[in-house]
Protein backbone atom coordinates (compact mmCIF):
# COMPACT_ATOMS: atom_id res chain seq x y z
CA UNK A 1 0.00 0.00 0.00
CA UNK A 2 1.51 3.65 -1.35
CA UNK A 3 1.48 5.44 2.45
CA UNK A 4 2.75 9.23 3.05
CA UNK A 5 5.62 7.70 3.88
CA UNK A 6 6.16 5.65 0.39
CA UNK A 7 5.38 9.09 -1.68
CA UNK A 8 8.02 10.81 0.55
CA UNK A 9 10.81 8.26 0.12
CA UNK A 10 10.04 8.18 -3.72
CA UNK A 11 9.91 12.02 -3.86
CA UNK A 12 13.47 12.50 -1.74
CA UNK A 13 14.97 9.58 -3.89
CA UNK A 14 14.07 11.14 -7.24
CA UNK A 15 15.21 14.33 -6.50
CA UNK A 16 18.86 13.48 -6.01
CA UNK A 17 18.35 11.04 -9.29
CA UNK A 18 19.10 7.75 -7.51
CA UNK A 19 17.98 4.60 -8.48
CA UNK A 20 16.71 2.26 -5.94
CA UNK A 21 19.77 0.21 -6.62
CA UNK A 22 22.13 3.20 -5.68
CA UNK A 23 20.20 3.86 -2.30
CA UNK A 24 19.91 0.21 -1.06
CA UNK A 25 23.61 0.15 -1.63
CA UNK A 26 24.42 3.69 0.26
CA UNK A 27 22.08 1.99 3.12
CA UNK A 28 24.35 -0.93 3.11
CA UNK A 29 21.63 -3.70 1.71
CA UNK A 30 23.04 -6.76 -0.41
CA UNK A 31 19.90 -6.43 -2.41
CA UNK A 32 17.52 -3.14 -3.76
CA UNK A 33 14.83 -5.62 -3.13
CA UNK A 34 15.09 -4.47 0.92
CA UNK A 35 14.78 -1.17 -0.29
CA UNK A 36 11.66 -1.91 -3.06
CA UNK A 37 9.98 -3.12 -0.09
CA UNK A 38 10.25 -0.03 1.55
CA UNK A 39 9.31 2.57 -0.77
CA UNK A 40 6.61 0.45 -2.12
CA UNK A 41 4.84 -0.21 1.58
CA UNK A 42 5.40 -4.05 1.60
CA UNK A 43 7.14 -3.04 5.19
CA UNK A 44 7.05 -0.57 7.70
CA UNK A 45 9.79 1.46 7.99
CA UNK A 46 11.60 1.05 11.63
CA UNK A 47 13.84 3.85 12.88
CA UNK A 48 17.12 1.95 12.20
CA UNK A 49 15.61 1.79 8.24
CA UNK A 50 14.90 5.47 8.33
CA UNK A 51 18.71 6.88 9.99
CA UNK A 52 20.05 4.34 7.18
CA UNK A 53 17.73 6.86 4.83
CA UNK A 54 19.00 9.23 6.25
CA UNK A 55 22.37 8.72 6.22
CA UNK A 56 22.43 7.55 2.61
CA UNK A 57 20.70 10.06 1.18
CA UNK A 58 22.47 13.18 3.80
CA UNK A 59 18.68 14.02 4.49
CA UNK A 60 17.00 15.68 7.52
CA UNK A 61 14.63 12.53 8.25
CA UNK A 62 11.81 14.55 9.68
CA UNK A 63 10.21 14.59 7.04
CA UNK A 64 9.95 11.20 6.80
CA UNK A 65 9.87 10.59 10.16
CA UNK A 66 6.14 12.83 10.71
CA UNK A 67 5.16 11.07 7.71
CA UNK A 68 5.33 7.01 9.29
CA UNK A 69 3.43 8.75 12.01
CA UNK A 70 0.99 10.19 10.20
CA UNK A 71 0.72 6.85 8.30
CA UNK A 72 0.36 5.49 11.74
CA UNK A 73 -2.51 7.51 12.88
CA UNK A 74 -4.58 6.80 10.14
CA UNK A 75 -4.16 3.08 10.34
CA UNK A 76 -5.40 3.31 14.16
CA UNK A 77 -8.14 5.35 13.05
CA UNK A 78 -9.20 2.37 10.35
CA UNK A 79 -8.58 -0.17 13.56
CA UNK A 80 -10.60 1.46 15.60
CA UNK A 81 -13.49 2.78 13.51
CA UNK A 82 -13.93 -1.06 12.26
Amino acid sequence: MKTRFCRKLKKIRMANKLSQREVAVKMGYLSSQQYQALELGKVKPTFKSIMKIKNALKIDPSELIKASCLDLRDEMLEKSSQ
